[in-house]
């Protein structure tokens, strides 16, 4: 529940945000609204009401141009949300809750193990980037909670044409041999063509194409929803990123499955991420399971060198682990661990900048205690999914978008990327905003 401010500014916001989230029942009395059934009787302030529209234009934009650029469109949003009272107050209520709390203590163990880490400046400003990008992050949230009818009407169009709009540039630029990337990047114009260049490009779309496809499904036909899914899969065949296209379809297994047994398969992946998290890095180091893993790589296809390297990094990192267990090698450390340069085999060094997993990068850095806080958000997290298991067509589309973040996350990245941060917090936006995206034919009774 939001606590009552007493006085001053903090009243007012209470007082605005209360008439947004509360309406009048039949008896006149004032009672919560569902986050799908909000019947806000106050405008948002100007700013706040291009901020959410405008950022879901210039996703694809950005997404395919200057992933990175992700960041400072957030914090753009952010700011702009911020001159809205029910966003504050919102804004507010989200940080006395358990999620933001948890977030907290994970960046106040990082910040600690600075002390410890390679390079102790450089982790404390790392934990600062984070820092803000959590603030920004909340800050979309509470903002997408507290929007009025018109500029959700406003967001829905913009979403709906973000996604065919994201498709077409992309294809334009594979055609064009990256002509716009060129641009912006400012590379010249007879440099040869890497489609490598759209991986951060590929994860994006991998992920944020569910709640995409999902609007598409509500406000135009379901048709249109699964030739959108099938045209992302073709481009994401096209670009370079295995992981970007294997994270798309276990995204859509997900998404089947859940959709047919949605709390069941919730929970089951609660289940599965929780063990892979606590469980597999310390029984694979107990069993002596990771000096197994050079000899699947030996056995792997020799057109399969990613794969190749990405198990000896782990094997590496799993033996590093296993020298400090408890409190890791402090934060952001990865692209200094001793050792990590040696090469396993030509053009590829024992650790690169980060280990490409997710877990193993938070037990190599911030240890045990570190793994049990992750373990905690992730709790957090996929306890707010149950609460679209109400609901399957939610809670599949909410389900395979976690997924597909969770896979690349698993695969590639390192975790603490500003970029990669802030694609979490506009895919747990978007996941938000799509679900409560209402059937045509429902407005037209209503």
């Amino acid at each position: 529940m939001l606590g009552r401010p007493t006085r001053g500014w903090a009243l007012q916001d209470w007082q605005e945000v209360k008439s947004r989230l509360y309406s009048p029942n039949r008896n006149g009395a004032k009672v919560p609204m569902t986050a799908a059934a909000k019947n806000r009787n106050l405008p948002m302030t100007r700013s706040a009401q291009l901020a959410f529209p405008a950022v879901i234009c210039l996703l694809p934009i950005v997404a395919l141009l200057r992933p990175q650029g992700l960041v400072p469109l957030g914090v753009a949003a952010a700011l702009a949300l911020l001159t809205d009272r029910a966003v504050r107050a919102r804004f507010r209520a989200h940080l006395r809750g358990p999620l933001t709390k948890t977030l907290c203590c994970l960046l106040i163990w990082a910040a600690l193990s600075a002390a410890w880490a390679p390079h102790p400046f450089g982790s404390l400003l790392l934990v600062l980037q984070v820092a803000g990008v959590m603030i920004a992050g909340t800050l979309l949230v509470a903002g997408f909670e507290c929007l009025d009818d018109e500029t959700r009407r406003r967001a829905i169009v913009a979403l709906v044409i973000a996604g065919p709009a994201l498709l077409l540039m992309a294809g334009a630029e594979l055609l064009s041999d990256g002509v716009l990337a060129r641009a912006v990047r400012g590379w010249p114009s007879d440099s040869t063509f890497n489609p490598v260049i759209y991986d951060r490009t590929a994860a994006i779309v991998a992920i944020i194409s569910w709640p995409i496809a999902f609007t598409l499904w509500r406000r135009i036909r379901p048709r249109a929803a699964i030739v959108f899914l099938v045209l992302v899969f073709v481009l994401l065949l096209q670009l370079e990123m295995a992981a970007a296209r294997g994270a798309f379809v276990i995204a859509g297994a997900v998404f089947t499955v859940a959709y047919w047994k949605p709390r069941a398969s919730l929970l089951v992946m609660t289940a599965a991420v929780l063990a892979a998290i606590l469980i597999v890095p310390p029984a694979m180091i107990a069993t002596g399971a990771d000096r197994e893993l050079p000899a699947v790589a030996a056995d792997l296809p020799q057109h399969s060198p990613s794969a190749k390297h990405r198990l000896f990094i782990y094997q590496f990192v799993l033996g590093k682990i296993a020298e400090r267990p408890l409190a890791g090698f402090g934060f952001d450390s990865s692209r200094a661990i001793s050792g990590g340069k040696t090469e396993a085999f030509a053009g590829a060094p024992l650790l690169p900048l980060h280990p490409h997993n997710a877990i193993l990068q938070i037990w190599l850095e911030l240890g045990a205690v570190g793994a049990m806080i992750a373990a905690v958000l992730v709790i957090l997290v996929l306890r707010r999914l149950l609460a679209f298991s109400a609901n399957p067509g939610p809670a599949a589309m909410a389900s395979a978008t976690f997924a597909a973040f969770t896979t690349i996350a698993l695969l590639s990245f390192g975790i603490w990327q500003n970029w990669w941060l802030m694609t979490a917090w506009f895919a747990t936006v978007l996941v938000g905003f799509a679900a409560n995206v209402r059937p045509l034919q429902d407005q037209f009774e209503a």
